[in-house]
């Protein structure tokens, strides 16, 4: 699913540049 790839992309880019994920899977709208 399109989706998850770029969920997964996002996700490790947002924790790279020192984000903490507390919601996943978050919605973005």
């Amino acid at each position: 699913m399109a989706r998850d790839a770029i969920h997964n992309q996002v996700k490790n880019a947002l924790i790279r540049d020192g984000w903490t994920i507390t919601d996943d899977p978050y919605t973005l709208t």
